[in-house]
């Protein structure tokens, strides 16, 4: 099944890697039970969602399979998200972090511009899990009593409570933001990385084209946080030809990070005027 996904060409969640997690092996705290009901919480949020575009959301799902990996793809007008148990059970995975396994997944199709064809590229996947998927499943839950229980790093602690007014937006901040913490370091992990990526250390290069590939671990972490901290409307659907609709504006706080996203700069004709003479 693997094979046939990556033949065609269906875009993966994380590269592409030898990982291989039998049942037995399982190195994480989750369970079957939670690999299913994070994905029933995918089902029950956004079914609705792409009915209303016309297609039907296909949730394909196998906790025997040792994959460490998860892959988006459409065939007409059914949208697929599959998902292996494998990915679950990676020593670095949380059950927060699966849920956002998920929602990296729906940001394929549902994450807007930046895409290439009908998918949104990789790293605006990983912005829409935490700008709006995550924010939408938490919205009426208990990420309050969740988060007191967590021990969150100092830097997303700061910055979530400077952002966000309201505790309970706080809170989903902070969570989506240690979510995030668990993908970036699989990843990290998967790819051989020196070191584990860290919210004090955010990725300084700035890109001149954007990159539509699979990026890097302390890359991926910045644009998770900066998904979190983005107060724009979660209900507001990602737009398909503009990259500001429903989302915070580019080097501004909860922008895309400048790591893999460019936009071609604008000029007022004052501003013009002034560069020129």
């Amino acid at each position: 099944m693997v094979a046939a996904l990556i033949s065609l060409g269906f875009t993966s969640v994380l590269p592409e890697n030898n990982f291989r997690l039998l049942v037995h092996q399982n190195r994480s705290n989750i369970s079957e039970e939670q690999f299913d009901s994070a994905l029933e919480k995918i089902k029950q949020a956004y079914e609705p969602v792409i009915k209303d575009r016309g297609a039907e959301l296909v949730i394909l799902k196998d906790w025997m399979d040792t994959t460490v990996n998860a892959y988006a793809f459409r065939e007409n007008n059914q949208w697929y998200i599959s998902f292996y148990g494998g990915m679950a059970r990676h020593s670095e995975m949380t059950e927060d972090g699966f849920l956002l396994t998920a929602c990296h997944a729906i940001g394929h199709h549902l994450g807007g511009f930046p895409r290439v064809e009908w998918s949104s590229v990789e790293a605006n996947a990983d912005y829409f899990s935490t700008l709006k998927c995550l924010r939408r499943i938490w919205s009426n839950g208990d990420s309050i009593e969740v988060v007191a229980k967590m021990e969150i790093d100092r830097p997303v602690k700061e910055k979530c409570e400077k952002q966000w007014k309201k505790e309970l937006d706080q809170a989903i901040c902070m969570r989506s933001a240690m979510a995030g913490k668990s993908l970036a370091r699989l990843l990290s992990v998967l790819v051989g990385e020196d070191s584990f990526p860290e919210f004090r250390a955010p990725d300084e290069t700035v890109v001149t084209k954007t990159n539509e590939s699979h990026i890097n671990s302390q890359c991926r972490l910045d644009t998770y946080f900066q998904g979190a901290l983005c107060d724009a409307d979660w209900k507001i659907p990602a737009g398909e030809n503009d990259p500001n609709s429903g989302a915070c504006r580019f080097r501004h706080v909860g922008g895309r990070p400048a790591c893999w996203y460019y936009e071609k700069p604008t000029f007022s004709i004052s501003q013009f005027e002034k560069f020129i003479f």
